[in-house]
């Protein structure tokens, strides 16, 4: 289950990472509260399914976050 999480917070859910991390830290020796996160925050991952990041590729086929091309400092 937390390899999953882990994988979702990588690829396309940042707003997930930090929980993934600290549940992390504790997967060698996880309690019953630590499996109580897990669910919740695969409740939450489920729940919030159509907030993600998506990128597109531009014309130089370079990758680009949506919305980011008029951010400053970004070309």
């Amino acid at each position: 289950a937390l390899g999953m999480c882990l994988w979702i917070a990588c690829q396309t859910r940042p707003d997930c990472q930090y929980a993934v991390g600290v549940l992390g830290k504790r997967a060698s020796k996880p309690d019953r509260a630590d499996w109580q996160a897990i669910k919740h925050l695969a409740k939450y991952i489920s729940a919030t399914k159509d907030l993600c990041l998506k990128w597109y590729r531009d014309r130089a086929h370079n990758l680009e976050q949506p919305g980011a091309a008029g951010a400053p400092g970004i070309s």
